[in-house]
């Protein structure tokens, strides 16, 4: 985006049920980015997904969904040799080349963990700890959702 505009993030497994672009409305000229601030949760398991060690961290799941202010002046740092060369990677997943007041917050329906969180109306489900694709996360708090959705298309295709 060459530092220009706003910019949304997610990770690959959620599952939106609203629309991503009104995520922008909650990016302030002051902040360099926006996230939803999980409150700190010890994990489910100790893997998720297939297999992958689960970690405990601060602000876990914060850098899960993003909304930059591209232009903002700390995000300059951001180039694609500093985020792919940075170690240890886990400065990038706790902010730690922003100061705290740089940090937005965004309601947590926008970042609903699922088996974590129960939301009568969650605009996206992060299915953090693995998805109903995987066969272990098939019954789990949202899985029918994103289940709905799924044979949804598939019917779709089929017509």
């Amino acid at each position: 985006m060459d530092f220009k505009g706003i910019s949304i993030f997610c990770d690959c497994d959620f599952l939106w049920l609203a629309n991503p672009a009104f995520l922008i409305d909650y990016i302030k000229p002051d902040q360099a980015v926006a996230v939803c601030q999980h409150p700190a949760y010890i994990p489910n398991t100790a893997n998720k997904m297939d297999g992958k060690i689960q970690h405990q961290m601060p602000r876990k799941n914060w850098a899960s969904m993003m909304v930059f202010n591209n232009a903002h002046p700390s995000n300059q740092i951001l180039t694609n040799k500093y985020v792919n060369e940075h170690m240890p990677g886990r400065d990038l997943h706790q902010f730690e080349w922003l100061k705290d007041s740089e940090i937005g917050s965004i309601p947590l329906d926008w970042n609903c963990l699922d088996d974590y969180y129960l939301m009568e109306n969650p605009k996206a489900i992060h299915f953090t700890d693995g998805g109903p694709w995987f066969k272990d996360y098939q019954d789990t708090m949202y899985s029918d959702l994103w289940i709905d959705q799924a044979l949804s298309r598939y019917e779709d295709n089929e017509s």
